[in-house]
């Protein structure tokens, strides 16, 4: 059994890397094994009382400006993490009436599997 996913996996990784199919997903027995990592979505949703939140939130490459959140709503961003070197970071500030605060939103060694590739 060991010997058939070990090969079902390198026939994924071969098709992975020179196919190119960057959300390519293989099965053994019916469990899904991740050979490349899909799109990853984050959601923010605003928790506070009377009170809109802005949330300004990036990567080392990428600036997706600044989100006025109301009360209940929610703001939500997806990606593709790194492959080869697992370093995906986005961070995040917020601002409110009262306060202000940073926050690393997804570090990917920390938050690789969320809930379904979809961390709130």
């Amino acid at each position: 059994m060991v010997s058939i996913f070990n090969t079902i996996t390198l026939v994924c990784l071969f098709l992975t890397i020179f196919i190119g199919n960057r959300h390519l997903k293989c099965s053994v027995s019916g469990s899904p094994i991740v050979v490349v990592p899909t799109k990853v979505t984050v959601e923010i949703t605003n928790r506070l009382t009377d009170r809109y939140l802005a949330v300004h939130c990036k990567d080392k490459n990428n600036d997706l400006g600044v989100h006025q959140i109301n009360v209940g709503q929610t703001y939500s961003f997806s990606f593709t993490p790194n492959f080869v070197f697992p370093s995906t970071l986005y961070f995040c500030d917020f601002t409110w009436l009262e306060g202000f605060h940073y926050f690393d939103i997804y570090v990917q060694l920390r938050d690789q599997y969320c809930n379904k590739f979809k961390c709130s």
